[in-house]
């Protein structure tokens, strides 16, 4: 039995992060720890596939990793101004308690084209299930259902 694997080892990030709005308000707010929450919120997207779910207990045990001594609601207060300004988004977070992105999905998909076989579900995605990237012959569009939660597919 092969082992397929569904996440990446490491994940191309803009050279213009920090210029983008996005980035700055979260900078602005809560500093140069917020930055850093976003990073390692991006590890676990990206350790696991395309999304991460996200409720109270992932929090907490993020506060527990996080060093610097932040707290889980300092942490859910960075993630609250991420969906905010659209870095993570809201109407996949409010319905499936997940993080993602349409970003995060095209860096995710350009990151897999090598790949044989890349799974992801119809209802979470944020980009144009016709564009080239989702065409490719590795990529299979799965439909959500009651067999599958978030936590278990990518």
């Amino acid at each position: 039995m092969t082992i397929r694997k569904v996440g990446l080892d490491y994940f191309n990030v803009d050279i213009d992060i920090f210029s983008d709005e996005k980035m700055q308000f979260i900078t602005a707010k809560y500093g140069l720890m917020g930055e850093a929450i976003i990073f390692r919120l991006l590890t676990r997207v990206y350790r696991q596939g395309y999304y991460y779910p996200w409720n109270e207990d992932q929090c907490l045990l993020m506060s527990v990793t996080v060093n610097g001594g932040v707290d889980a609601e300092f942490i859910q207060k960075v993630v609250d101004e991420a969906v905010k300004r659209d870095f993570f988004s809201k109407k996949l977070l409010e319905k499936y308690g997940i993080l993602t992105s349409s970003r995060i999905q095209k860096n995710y998909l350009h990151s897999t084209a090598r790949r044989k076989n890349v799974n992801m579900v119809h209802t979470f995605l944020l980009i144009d299930e016709h564009d080239d990237n989702i065409m490719n012959e590795n990529v299979n569009i799965i439909e959500l259902n009651d067999n599958i939660l978030p936590h278990s597919i990518a």
